[in-house]
């Protein structure tokens, strides 16, 4: 689905339209992206906001979303 010149921004776009149709149901969009695809989004929005992925572990520091996403892509 994405694409190594797509910057963040691109991906997000792509992100936020499965969300809308999905009913917002983040674990829903997680299940429909592959893992390079979850890896490659998770690395531009700890590159865009200056997180570590290890961050991201913590719900505290990045939405539900992310932190879902993230999920997703190291235990399932």
């Amino acid at each position: 689905m994405f694409e190594e010149h797509m910057t963040y921004e691109d991906m997000d776009r792509v992100i936020r339209k499965l969300e809308g149709e999905n009913d917002f149901d983040f674990h829903k969009v997680a299940r429909m992206l592959s893992k390079s695809d979850l890896k490659m989004y998770i690395k531009a929005y700890c590159e865009k906001f200056k997180l570590e992925e290890s961050d991201l572990s913590n719900n505290k520091k990045a939405p539900e979303s992310i932190f879902i996403y993230w999920t997703y892509l190291y235990k399932y």
